[in-house]
Parts: structure tokens; sequence; C-alpha cells
């Protein structure tokens, strides 16, 4: 009995860590001329960073928004780009985290990742009148 309740544990533990870690979503949009256009899917997590694919000769505005506010806002993009988003750390009253910058002995904040949960949408704005523009915006977060 001990023996099958100790496989039946490591078997948990097991899909736990297979189940963890680091995962992504591709949001495929296409505007047509000066157009705006959205795509949402629902993620739970850490958000790590947002890699921007964009129409060769375009020049576009990115919005990463979810249910708890902006997460990331690219006012002109034109060319394919990472981003590492990243928000103050706020303490249990509200203020936000400082930590010794160093050799100027000078308060600089910490900065965490944000967390998502729920609808995260896409929103991609050509700026220029063009043709049609696909776009490919990659979400990755982590769920541990």
């Amino acid at each position: 009995m001990k023996k099958i309740i100790g496989f039946a544990l490591m078997a948990i533990l097991c899909a736990t860590i297979a189940f963890a870690g680091v995962r992504e979503r591709t949001y495929n949009i296409t505007n047509s001329g000066i157009g705006t256009n959205a795509a949402s899917y629902s993620i739970h997590g850490m958000l790590e960073a947002v890699y921007i694919d964009v129409a060769a000769g375009v020049t576009s505005r990115v919005v990463v928004s979810s249910s708890q506010g902006a997460l990331l806002t690219v006012a002109t993009i034109s060319t394919d780009t990472m981003y590492y988003p990243l928000v103050p750390a706020k303490g249990a009253t509200g203020t936000q985290l400082t930590i010794n910058g160093g050799g100027t002995n000078a308060l600089s904040p910490v900065y965490v990742n944000q967390a998502m949960s729920g609808p995260v949408t896409v929103t991609v704005t050509d700026l220029v009148a063009s043709e049609t523009n696909d776009y490919a915006v990659t979400v990755i977060w982590s769920d541990n």
C-alpha cells in the first residue's frame, strides 16, 4: 500500500513539473489600409515578454492589455522587436518599493513582471495608409 501511495505522489509531482513553465500565444492580426484590428485569448500567469513581428515597410501602434489594465503600449513600431515589460513593485501599503542604487546611494525602484488573468487583448493600428498587412504578436508568460 505504501508503495502505491509513493508511486501516486511521484506521478503527481512529475505532472506538476511537466505542466509548469513558460508558455506563449501568437496573435495573428490582419489590417487593411489605416485600420485597427484586435484579437483576445484567455491567459493566466506572469508576463515575461512580447515579440512583435511587423509587416515590412509599415508603421503601427500596438497595445497589449488585460482586464487588469495596459500591459504594453508601443506608440510607433516599424521593425520586429522583443519587449520585456515590467512594472514598479508596490509594498503592502501601496507605496513603491525601492533598493539602494549602489555607488551613489540613491534609491532605485524595484521592477517586477506583470500578472495577467483572463482575456489578454492585442490591438494593432496601422498609422500609414498601405496594403493589407499581417502581424504576429507573441505574448510569452510563465504560469508557475
